[in-house]
């Protein structure tokens, strides 16, 4: 009887042992440990933490990416929790935990506690946020950023978060850190810290939702440097560059080693179908200046239809040649107008062109495609070697001429022809400003220096069409070639510039510690 009861007391405390490790099974499963870069651990619970604590928690819950060695070290002590490890310090992550909280039950307290925060605090949350990929709290964070910076200028902002005003020089480098005191150095953090958290802020204010990726996705250039103080919208100020009776010899080494020319551009998909009304803008850059160089600008009332995907939008000709020392970066920010007048997003994005990505020996254009919102757009771009640049411009002097197309190319690359004007596509705002003159939508194609130009000319008689080539090689004078096509006499005159190495710009860079910004 004695041992009866022995065996039954023996079970029931195994059976409690069990039922105690599956219910700590349970409470394991249903709690995270995150732990900050210097060590610091909060035990949280995992439905929290995927909803509230940002991307890079709720994927790895998610895709169950934890330390697995700590999970095993831990389990000796009846715990374990999973861990994931986060790059944020420890008094960064305690606010991003407490604020996050506080967002899920009440975001006014929320953005009265981050108004709150001194500027140094601020910034390190807004950073916080940033590796975390806390949607909710950047917006939180950088709109009360904003909020404290709007209306003001740079330097007033500088002012404001003891930024030192811009240095002369032309890249206005500060002294190398080992040369530094101590306050100097700290001094340094602290303005790479605030230069940091703005850069996030201007980044933030150009983050949108792309819904055919299903994700957050950058709308201007964001990547290679600090932002903080550059201006998206400011057009390039460099213009063509000179003639070649200008350029000093030899001309091979006074021009770069490579230009583009932007063949078409084409909606190749289109979600909503066709016809299509598009406007919008197209904008490249270059390391030259990361300005604004314009290769499409419509506005909403001069739409041009688009009936299929092999018609072309018609680009119009950069202020500059575009030089792909790295890349040539683009900004597509093309809009449609539908049935009732509204107005829909159709292409929003950044891609680039990027010459070390050519197919093969002896190809010279690459198409550069975007994926967005309601399309798919195909830029086609050719690479040119030193380049130089014929300026085109037609007249009519006799007769009647019913010009149907102007193409163009290079001896070199016959395949990748530029159409500078097509009376079927003609925009109503291609008027000229020359009597009998023909309104090109674009004048203006790079040449390789050792190549000749190919124009060809395309005339309605009756009902039959005539053809006019003609083969121009670089010269220091203007061309002027006088030819009979029909019953017509046209004129086409041909002016070479050079894509020139050296330029007169203004600075460009200013280095504060590790922080190169763009100005």
């Amino acid at each position: 009887m004695a041992m009866g009861n022995f065996r039954r007391r023996h079970t029931n405390k195994k059976d409690k042992r069990r039922r105690a490790s599956a219910m700590a099974a349970k409470v394991a499963a249903e709690k995270v440990v995150l732990q900050s870069q210097d060590g610091v651990e909060w035990v949280v619970s995992k439905a929290a933490a995927a909803s509230r604590y940002g991307v890079t928690v709720k994927a790895a819950i998610m895709s169950n990416l934890y330390d697995d060695d700590y999970v095993q070290t831990r389990r000796s002590c009846n715990m374990g929790y999973s861990l994931i490890r986060l790059f944020v310090e420890s008094s960064d992550l305690a606010k991003v935990i407490h604020c996050s909280d506080q967002l899920a039950s009440d975001p006014g307290v929320a953005a009265g506690f981050v108004r709150g925060l001194d500027h140094a605090a601020l910034f390190d949350l807004v950073l916080a946020a940033e590796t975390l990929w806390h949607r909710g709290l950047l917006d939180l964070t950088c709109r009360t950023i904003k909020d404290m910076i709007g209306g003001k200028s740079p330097n007033q902002v500088r002012a404001m978060f003891g930024i030192r005003p811009p240095q002369p020089g032309p890249h206005g480098k500060t002294t190398p850190t080992k040369l530094m005191t101590p306050d100097q150095k700290k001094q340094v953090e602290l303005e790479e810290r605030a230069l940091k958290a703005l850069h996030a802020v201007r980044s933030h204010e150009c983050t949108v939702y792309e819904p055919k990726r299903n994700y957050f996705v950058h709308n201007r250039l964001f990547y290679l440097h600090n932002f903080a103080f550059f201006d998206h919208d400011k057009e390039s100020e460099l213009r063509r560059g000179p003639p070649l009776h200008e350029v000093p010899p030899p001309l091979r080494e006074s021009i770069v080693f490579s230009s583009v020319n932007f063949i078409s551009l084409k909606v190749r998909e289109s979600d909503v179908g066709f016809p299509i009304h598009v406007f919008g803008t197209l904008i490249a850059r270059d390391h030259v200046d990361y300005r604004c160089v314009y290769l499409f600008r419509r506005e909403e009332d001069d739409a041009q239809i688009i009936t299929s995907p092999d018609d072309t939008l018609t680009l119009m000709d950069p202020c500059r040649g575009l030089v792909p020392d790295d890349s040539v970066y683009f900004e597509f920010n093309l809009k449609i107008k539908c049935h009732g007048g509204a107005v829909k997003d159709f292409s929003r994005g950044v891609t680039e062109f990027n010459s070390c990505r050519l197919p093969g020996v002896g190809k010279q254009s690459l198409t550069v495609p975007l994926t967005t919102y309601l399309s798919r757009v195909e830029l086609l771009c050719a690479d040119v070697t030193y380049p130089l640049e014929a300026y085109i411009s037609i007249n009519i002097l006799k007769g009647a001429c019913d010009l149907t197309t102007v193409a163009a190319w290079n001896t070199k690359n016959t395949e990748d022809q530029i159409i500078l004007y097509d009376s079927r596509a003609a925009a109503s705002n291609q008027t000229s400003k020359t009597p009998n003159s023909v309104a090109l939508a674009r004048r203006v194609v790079a040449v390789p220096l050792d190549e000749k130009l190919v124009l060809h000319l395309v005339v309605l008689d009756g009902d039959e069409t005539e053809d006019l080539f003609l083969i121009l090689g670089p010269s220091q004078n203007e061309h002027k070639h006088v030819c009979k096509i029909g019953c017509s006499e046209v004129q086409v005159k041909v002016a070479w510039t050079a894509v020139p190495k050296k330029r007169k710009t203004c600075k460009k860079w200013e280095t504060i510690g590790n922080q190169r910004l763009l100005l």
